[in-house]
């Protein structure tokens, strides 16, 4: 079990349950945390005006050194830095950031590389009335759309604004992904989140098909995971070289449980979760 004492709770303030807990999991990307931390700022802030519901910002490094310290003081948002020298696990750094920091009805696990229009936790809330679902993948169709080398850079250096884009101004610079993406942004109730154990930092690291493995434990628990379509919602994925690996051992892993019997899936999970909410215990007594 990874001791979470060793991390290093930054910056933020912990006291108190919120509404929505958008955790950021983060190694390097540097120069996406600023148009990823606005982009969400102005939607957090209308919704709170509207909605008095608190959504707070956890930014989560999983690196060897700690990078944002005084961004995260500046902009007066939770940070939590995990050192190692070793991968990058995406899992592990979700699950401090549910552990170690505050308490909420949900919680959205976003990458860094995505960002969205003014409205959107205002059309996140709609679709969880229309749908009243527990999980809800952040956007329609299960597929993102991505950016090209020009219009993120563009975007990142200010010269372009992310409203120009939704009004179809650089329709030549972005294009659609593939249905099917489990990841990119997923809303999970906090209740459900405990019973299917967080995510698997056993079982992964680097970048790994950890979503996959998240999504298909909601699935086996609560047998739904809704997208955002009603009202529509879209994800805009900036342009990075991609650092998906196809490894051996992640694969097998993910796979054998896809063969597991629905009984077996529960039971493994079961355990799973127990283990988690030990965890929390532990870290929250």
């Amino acid at each position: 079990m990874f001791n979470y004492k060793n991390s290093q709770v930054i910056t933020g303030n912990f006291n108190g349950s919120v509404f929505i807990n958008f955790i950021v999991p983060i190694r390097n990307r540097k120069r996406f945390v600023d148009i990823n931390y606005q982009s969400f700022k102005k939607s957090a802030l209308l919704f709170y005006k509207k909605h008095n519901l608190k959504i707070v910002y956890t930014l989560v490094e999983h690196d060897e050194t700690s990078q944002f310290v005084e961004y995260a003081k500046n902009k007066k948002i939770n940070y939590v830095f995990i050192k190692s020298g070793e991968e990058f696990n995406k899992c592990l750094a979700c699950n401090a950031g549910v552990i170690l920091t505050n308490v909420a009805k949900y919680y959205i696990f976003h990458d860094v590389d995505c960002i969205f229009s003014e409205d959107f936790f205002e059309n996140i809330y709609k679709n969880l009335l229309n749908k009243k679902t527990k999980a809800l993948q952040c956007f329609q169709k299960r597929r993102v759309l991505y950016c090209d080398f020009d219009i993120t850079n563009n975007l990142i250096e200010g010269k372009v604004d992310i409203r120009n884009i939704i009004k179809g101004q650089h329709k030549k610079n972005i294009r659609e992904g593939h249905e099917g993406a489990p990841g990119g942004s997923i809303l999970v109730e906090r209740q459900l989140f405990l019973d299917v154990g967080g995510y698997d930092d056993h079982l992964f690291s680097g970048y790994a098909p950890e979503d996959k493995y998240f999504w298909e434990k909601l699935l086996a628990v609560y047998e739904r995971i809704d997208s955002a379509d009603n009202p529509i919602v879209d994800l805009y994925h900036l342009h990075h070289k991609s650092l998906a690996r196809n490894v051996k051992e992640f694969n097998e892993a993910y796979e054998s449980f896809l063969r597991l019997s629905k009984e077996q899936k529960l039971k493994k999970i079961q355990k799973l979760s127990e283990d988690f909410k030990n965890i929390i215990k532990h870290y929250r007594t």
